[in-house]
């Protein structure tokens, strides 16, 4: 047993460090890095689910196994704003996964020593682990559903996660229901957080199958939308087949 006995001299001990303002940091890290673009969010879940389905058929193919991609993007209307959800058949996240990488700003998995353990080949799109910083840009809610393929891990999980506002606890259950194998993304966008035109002042068209026409067209998996009960499919003829 030592008994310590620690005497400061040439200073004050007072125990200050840099403490954060949670919201300001948001808004900071939204202005300068996504610009206000309002469409930035599905770009960035788009990246994840890529990087899911790519980590889960590398995986599956280790034990000759072979997955069929999906990631499927619906849009609705209300009279507040618009629901956008983007489901993966990815790896899925565990609990482990959702607390200390999920809802860690700044703490990207792909970039991790966790995820360099598993031992692929794969180079990930997402590097910097703020995608979900994007999503309260334009909205204030966002529902997650994730299970775990029992091939890819020793303890098959699934979780329905609510995050009702950035600044809040999330709620995370553990649904009696079986899920589907990867990640679903719903998220609550305000038409009031919207850029507005500048000649009229109107809210923007919020019009997501027209972005990703723009933008997603290298994506070697196809992407299935349903964009106000409008359908269409994205798909690369170079690396695709015809989707059926």
């Amino acid at each position: 047993h030592i008994e310590w006995c620690i005497i400061p001299r040439g200073f004050e001990p007072v125990p200050v460090q840099f403490e954060f303002d949670r919201n300001r940091m948001f808004d900071i890290l939204g202005d300068e890095i996504y610009r206000g673009d309002p469409y930035v969010f599905v770009r960035e879940l788009l990246q994840n689910a890529i990087d899911a389905i790519r980590m889960r058929s590398e995986i599956l193919e280790r034990k000759d196994l072979t997955l069929k991609p999906r990631i499927a993007i619906q849009v609705t209307e209300s009279e507040d704003g618009y629901m956008v959800e983007v489901s993966d058949n990815g790896i899925g996240m565990d609990e482990y996964i959702i607390k200390n990488y999920l809802s860690v700003a700044g703490k990207s998995y792909y970039r991790s020593c966790d995820f360099e353990r598993e031992g692929l080949k794969m180079d990930p799109i997402s590097r910097f682990g703020i995608g979900i910083l994007s999503c309260f840009m334009v909205a204030d809610r966002i529902d997650i559903c994730t299970c775990k393929d029992s091939y890819t891990t020793t303890k098959p999980e699934q979780f329905k996660i609510s995050i009702p506002a950035k600044e809040n606890y999330f709620k995370i259950s553990r649904p009696a229901e079986r899920l589907e194998i990867g990640t679903t993304f719903k998220v609550f966008v305000h038409k009031s957080k919207l850029p507005k035109e500048e000649k009229t002042g109107k809210t923007i068209d919020f019009d997501v199958t027209e972005y990703l026409k723009r933008t997603a067209g290298f994506v070697k998996y196809p992407i299935y939308i349903t964009d106000r009960g409008v359908e269409t499919t994205i798909y690369d003829p170079d690396t695709q087949p015809l989707p059926g």
